[in-house]
């Protein structure tokens, strides 16, 4: 599988959410060393975002997969805030989300 196949990943609506999430948040630079992702598991990524020195990029970024998955013990995602604090490469990515993301289904 190609690495374009498994960043594009994220706009296949068939694949389950657990597979999507990961796909995105690995489009975010500072995301690509964050534990949780490889297999999806939300708290190894929230206790990751508590401990990382990115605070903006991939906070923001991490709040956005996590929103996605659920309402957990973490903050809600703002994007208003996010897009404003995030650096021109992280804001790329939101907007390519934003086009393409389609019918997220929310666990209850």
């Amino acid at each position: 599988m190609s690495e374009l196949s498994i960043i594009r990943d994220y706009e296949n609506t068939k694949l389950p959410l657990e597979q999507r999430i990961p796909s995105l948040g690995r489009r975010f630079p500072s995301l690509a060393k964050a534990a949780g992702l490889d297999l999806w598991n939300p708290t190894e990524l929230w206790s990751w975002l508590e401990q990382t020195d990115d605070c903006e990029n991939a906070w923001h970024a991490g709040l956005l997969l996590l929103s996605l998955w659920d309402d957990g013990p973490w903050p809600a995602f703002e994007a208003a805030k996010a897009v404003r604090d995030w650096d021109d490469s992280h804001r790329v990515v939101f907007a390519a989300w934003a086009r393409t993301w389609k019918e997220v289904s929310i666990p209850s």
